[in-house]
């Protein structure tokens, strides 16, 4: 059988342009979708850049924001997206399904995916991210791969529709689990819970040399045990003694479980991009409360991210789990003054350890969530920063860090002791 030449060069030209459509961006053949958005009803649909993963279609954001009317830069910090209108601010980031708008925190049920410098955010989180105030919002058409206005719902038959101008992820409601009746005065400062982050799959931030954060705060968190022992009169837990994965809300639930009198959880922090990382470096301790800055925000947001690797029953439901209603957190003022002890006693102990900012501040941290006692969150320093890698890595460095923390747990034992 004889094939026409013309149409022989026809098929190769369209092959060549989907592999350049192919390489253009995205990496090696990803699969892609035909979708469209119509901001309003007077306006016409217009194709946005889109693509299809694990059986979900995600939108490039540059194309979506551009499409409502948003200004899409990078900010300072490289991993994260600012989107900006007339009336709106939202700040997406990388590898996590948190994003912010006008400094509330919101959850995305899929975690956007960044390709070739390009984050593609799931469709079906478009309406909650870009939906506002009385805005009677967008919604995503599965069927039709078609976000459109919602006034325009119910004028296509056939429709499967996704996303709801009203956010039933908004952190506006309380922790899931069921507070004390009433705060009583704390008793003896006796149970402490220590809390390693991350382990098993979950490595945490890594730096530059490959070094872990499961590896680091894991020998740490085990010399604070040691210290407390030593000091006497402590029971201590710890939420892993191994390197295995421990979800979010286990590692409050288990400190529930032992009625304890503080949860300390210690990490490593890290920031993207080589600048970044060559200048931020510090110890910081934090307490549950809503972030003053972009910075501590940006770092409750990158501890949160790891809830991406929980199966779903630890998730539990995203109305609740969302981050806690701060307004009735029992312990805030026991949480800042433990904080505060300990960026003291390092500061004291340690004095050429540098602090970040303060050494003290405050940020939505979810696995403070729903805790029962005083609870603070420790970033050790930056596992980012080439230099700081190393000490955090260096036993003997671990060794007097570990001394401090726990010299400042004897302190607010004291000070609750006394009443103060």
């Amino acid at each position: 059988m004889l094939i026409n030449e013309n149409v022989v060069a026809h098929i190769k030209n369209r092959l060549v342009f989907l592999l350049i459509l192919m390489s253009i961006g995205f990496g090696a053949f990803p699969t892609y979708a035909v979708v469209t958005l119509q901001k309003s009803s007077a306006d016409r649909p217009i194709p946005v850049r889109a693509l299809i993963r694990n059986n979900q279609v995600y939108v490039a954001l540059p194309s979506v924001s551009a499409a409502l009317g948003y200004t899409l830069t990078r900010g300072n910090i490289s991993f994260t997206h600012n989107l900006k209108s007339q009336t709106d601010s939202i700040v997406l980031i990388e590898g996590a399904a948190w994003y912010t708008r006008d400094d509330t925190t919101y959850q995305m049920r899929a975690v956007p995916i960044l390709r070739s410098d390009t984050l593609f955010v799931a469709a079906s989180e478009i309406p909650g991210v870009f939906t506002q105030g009385n805005d009677p919002g967008l919604l995503w058409d599965e069927v039709r791969k078609v976000i459109e206005p919602r006034l325009l719902v119910g004028l296509h038959a056939g429709t499967s529709l996704v996303g709801s101008p009203v956010r039933d992820s908004q952190p506006h409601l309380k922790s899931s689990a069921v507070p004390p009746a009433a705060k009583e005065k704390l008793p003896l400062i006796r149970t402490i819970v220590l809390d390693p982050g991350h382990g098993g799959k979950d490595p945490g931030a890594i730096g530059p040399d490959g070094i872990q954060e499961k590896n680091i705060v894991l020998p740490l968190a085990l010399m604070v045990r040691d210290g407390l022992k030593a000091r006497g009169g402590f029971k201590i837990y710890l939420t892993r003694e191994t390197d295995v994965f421990i979800p979010l809300r286990q590692r409050t639930k288990f400190a529930n479980s032992k009625k304890a009198d503080l949860f300390v959880s210690i990490h490593a922090n890290s920031v993207g991009g080589q600048q970044r990382q060559k200048d931020a470096k510090g110890y910081k301790i934090y307490f549950l409360s809503q972030a003053k800055n972009e910075e501590d925000k940006l770092i409750a947001m990158r501890e949160n991210s790891v809830v991406d690797m929980e199966a779903e029953t630890d998730k539990g439901s995203y109305l609740q789990n969302i981050l806690v209603d701060l307004v009735g957190n029992e312990y805030l003022a026991e949480s800042e003054d433990v904080s505060i002890l300990i960026a003291e006693e390092i500061a004291t102990s340690m004095p050429s350890t540098v602090a970040l900012n303060k050494g003290v501040g405050q940020a939505n941290f979810w696995v403070l969530n729903g805790s029962y006692m005083p609870s603070v969150l420790i970033e050790t320093g930056f596992i980012s920063h080439p230099e700081e890698q190393k000490l955090l890595a260096d036993k003997s460095y671990q060794r007097k860090m570990a001394e401090a923390i726990a010299d400042a747990v004897v302190q607010f034992r004291q000070k609750i002791e006394k009443g103060l």
